[in-house]
């Protein structure tokens, strides 16, 4: 990873970071592994695991101190699963906050030329993530 901004930042819920980390292609956020000056060009943030309000914790522990550090023109990216395709309703309230937060986002960091966007993936294309 280097420090002007060609760095792609990956991490999920639980269960999905270890996917990530399993399949090596990406390097996964770890809060104690953020090399000191990164300005990553991506933020990607994989909620399919999401199960409830609690892990909108996991959310803030990603996004807190990056967001402000990505570069000019940079993206974040939240991938999570429609709100309706959720059977517990404490997950579906979960996904609509998780829409309202990057809906923020991208008002806040448009201005830098930055895009925030929620992409919505069916379970039955896990495999394909």
């Amino acid at each position: 990873m280097s420090s002007t901004g060609a760095a792609l930042l990956v991490s999920g819920t639980e269960g999905q970071r270890e996917h990530y980390a399993e399949k090596g292609d990406v390097p996964v956020f770890n809060n104690n592994c953020i090399p000191e000056g990164l300005r990553p060009y991506a933020l990607v943030f994989d909620a399919t695991g999401m199960e409830d309000a609690s892990d909108l914790k996991t959310v803030y522990a990603f996004f807190h101190n990056l967001i402000k550090k990505v570069s000019a023109c940079g993206r974040v990216l939240v991938v999570s699963r429609p709100p309706a395709a959720y059977a517990k309703p404490e997950a579906a309230s979960a996904a609509r906050a998780l829409e309202g937060f990057i809906r923020s986002v991208a008002r806040e960091m448009g201005r830098k030329g930055i895009t925030a966007q929620t992409v919505y993936v069916p379970e039955d294309a896990d495999d394909r993530l």
